[in-house]
Parts: C-alpha cells; sequence; structure tokens
C-alpha cells in the first residue's frame, strides 16, 4: 500500500493552500517544501524547526533544516548566513581541525648526465669483476690440466 499526499483545495480553513500560487509565480523553481517554510516564515520569523515540521506534516509536506535554510536564503539572500540546526537525538562530534601540512625540504635538482654516468660505472665495475673472476677460474683450470698432464 502506497501512501499519498492528501489533495488539497483551497478554502478557508487551508490559508497554505490560497498562499501556494502566490507563493509559485514568486519563486517558480522552489518546491513545495520551500515555498511552504517561506509562508511560514513569513507569518512567524522565529518559529522552531519542531513547530514547522508538525505544521508541514499536517498539510503532507516533509520540511528539513535544508529546507529552512532555503527559504531563508530566498527571503533574504544578504542576511541569511546563520544556518538552521535541526534538533536531532544524534549529537555528532565537532569536525576535527586540519593539521598543517608539512613542508618538505625542496630535492637537490638531479643531474641526469651524472645519474647516467653512476649506473654505467656500476655495470663496468660489475662487468670486470666479472671478467676478473672468469680469468682466474680459466688460470686455475689452466694450472690443473698442465699439473695433470706434467705427471
Amino acid at each position: 500500500m502506497t501512501a499519498t499526499a492528501p489533495i488539497i483545495t483551497p478554502t478557508e480553513n487551508n490559508p497554505w493552500a490560497e498562499n501556494l500560487a502566490a507563493q509559485k509565480t514568486r519563486f517558480p523553481n522552489a518546491k513545495d517544501s520551500i515555498l511552504f517554510a517561506i509562508a511560514a516564515l513569513q507569518d512567524n520569523p522565529d518559529i522552531a524547526i519542531d513547530d514547522l515540521k508538525t505544521l508541514a506534516s499536517q498539510q503532507g509536506i516533509r520540511v528539513t533544516a535544508a529546507t529552512v535554510n532555503a527559504a531563508k536564503r530566498l527571503l533574504d539572500p544578504e542576511h541569511a548566513t546563520t544556518p538552521v540546526v535541526a534538533t536531532a537525538g544524534l549529537n555528532p562530534t565537532p569536525a576535527r581541525e586540519r593539521l598543517a601540512r608539512r613542508v618538505r625540504a625542496a630535492d637537490a635538482p638531479l643531474d641526469a648526465n651524472a645519474l647516467i654516468q653512476d649506473v654505467v660505472a656500476k655495470i663496468q665495475a660489475q662487468g670486470s669483476a666479472e671478467v676478473e673472476r672468469m680469468r682466474e677460474a680459466v688460470r686455475k683450470a689452466i694450472t690443473a690440466l698442465e699439473a695433470a698432464v706434467g705427471s
């Protein structure tokens, strides 16, 4: 079973329905919940969010703190800097303050030529060591063969 919003017809008992058309012409892109909040704020600028929610639920409209903030911004864009905070059962933790980033010391500029020469020198040193080991192994083999043939 799906719940639908009640159909509201303009009557003398329902000033919201009468005010809706006027609000829609003034704010054509606003949602009904924002228009309802505008109407309520015009009647009572100091209305509590819970009271506004109760009034809106009687009309089948859902109003949140964001709705009230949007309505305040539309009514007075220059002075709507203080947001409405909804009273909820949850106690959100305050936002942590961001720590300043550590400034890294600048690395010394890289010399590509020096890096390449270092790599080539290491490869040559490894190659030279390998060649020297092979020469020593061949000398030992020759000495061992001479000793075997000579005896």
